[in-house]
C-alpha cells in the first residue's frame, strides 16, 4: 500500500469541461488564499467590472511582487 504524506498535496486534475476547470480553479484560490467563496467572488466580480484584462493581472501581480522586495506599491 502507499502512504500519503501529509506535506505533499495531492492534486486533482483540471475538470473535463469549462465548468469543471473553473470550479476546480475556485477551490485552488479558497485553499490558496484561506479566504471565504464569498470573498473570492466579490474580489472577481470587482475584477470583471474593472475590465482587467490577463496584462492588467499581470501587472499587479509583479506590484505585489516588487512591494516584497521592498519596492513601494507606487
Amino acid at each position: 500500500m502507499f502512504e500519503r504524506k501529509e506535506s505533499v498535496p495531492i492534486l486533482i486534475p483540471m475538470g473535463a469541461t469549462k465548468r469543471g476547470e473553473y470550479c476546480r480553479t475556485v477551490e485552488m484560490l479558497v485553499q490558496m488564499t484561506h479566504c471565504s467563496k464569498a470573498d473570492l467572488m466579490f474580489a472577481l466580480y470587482l475584477l470583471a467590472d474593472s475590465n482587467y484584462g490577463s496584462e492588467d493581472l499581470r501587472a499587479m501581480a509583479k506590484l505585489i511582487e516588487a512591494e516584497g522586495k521592498g519596492a513601494g506599491m507606487l
